[in-house]
């Protein structure tokens, strides 16, 4: 409409927003950020009653991001059918753009959490410690067990980010 000077949005509304002419004021890819997505929440208080159940979810999402990951057309028809888009060009260009930002391993990354804390009017967000906002034990678990037997080479290479393995606890 209009309306606003910015805004943030991800594939494929980025694509038809360049299609309009909207410019990109920041790169997310050229600055290297993760996001968190995809992702899952979930109260400390179901984790700690239903600890399987979140397992299972979490085992299954990641079958999920390999079909997407090992199956474009799929993923792309599935996208499709949510997002209502159309059209196969911007379908195959998000579908790129997804393949170098999915967080494959569904763990957070402090620095994600980092950007948000620093971008808050709130004085106090500013001086938060990030890993506080989240918790990776259970991923990382499923990781270690299940993802590095799926998708070897994603979650090995996203574990051992700048050389440290991450260590998990059984």
């Amino acid at each position: 409409m209009g309306n606003a000077d910015g805004l943030v949005i991800s594939p494929p509304q980025t694509e038809l927003a360049k299609q309009q002419g909207y410019p990109i004021i920041i790169d997310y890819y050229k600055e290297g950020l993760k996001i968190v997505g995809p992702g899952t929440s979930v109260t400390r208080e179901f984790l700690q009653k239903y600890p399987n159940t979140m397992k299972a979810f979490l085992m299954s999402y990641l079958d999920g991001v390999k079909r997407a990951v090992d199956d474009e057309e799929f993923a792309k028809k599935i996208e499709s059918k949510y997002t209502k888009i159309a059209d196969p060009k911007i379908l195959s260009e998000n579908y790129q753009q997804g393949l170098r930002v999915w967080n494959k391993d569904m763990t957070v990354d402090p620095a994600a959490i980092r950007v948000v804390l620093d971008d808050s009017s709130d004085a106090k967000a500013k001086g938060a410690d990030p890993k506080k906002f989240y918790d990776n034990t259970l991923i990382q678990a499923v990781n270690r067990d299940y993802a590095s037997k799926l998708i070897p080479g994603e979650v090995s290479r996203a574990q051992n980010v700048n050389g440290k393995g991450v260590r998990c606890k059984a």
